[in-house]
């Protein structure tokens, strides 16, 4: 049996389907702009297990293909292409902002 997306990475489906759903460009100006809310409302906790999940994703080295299919099975409507990411930058990209977070104590 496969295991859902939503299963194994349920701080990502948090994320994405939270802050990146369809109608995430009425709310936020870009996807910037909705990382740095989630950043600001989560909490601690919750920006852990989001690190934790998105390096497990990372390790598997996944291809381009794959990444993208994953961004949206975790819920992402928004086109980070748009903003020069590809899928797999976007997956460093939201990790390394929340580490950043995460060091500075923001929140």
């Amino acid at each position: 049996m496969q295991e859902h997306a939503a299963d194994k990475y349920p701080a990502l489906v948090q994320i994405f389907c939270g802050y990146f759903h369809q109608d995430w460009d009425y709310q936020y100006e870009s996807i910037s702009e909705a990382l740095e809310a989630y950043i600001e409302e989560s909490s601690t906790r919750e920006r852990q297990q989001a690190i934790e999940e998105l390096n497990v994703i990372l390790e598997t080295e996944l291809d381009e293909t794959t990444a993208s299919s994953l961004k949206l099975d975790l819920g992402m409507a928004a086109d980070c292409s748009t903003y020069g990411f590809t899928a797999r930058s976007w997956f460093y990209h939201v990790r390394d902002r929340i580490e950043q977070a995460e060091r500075s104590g923001q929140n």
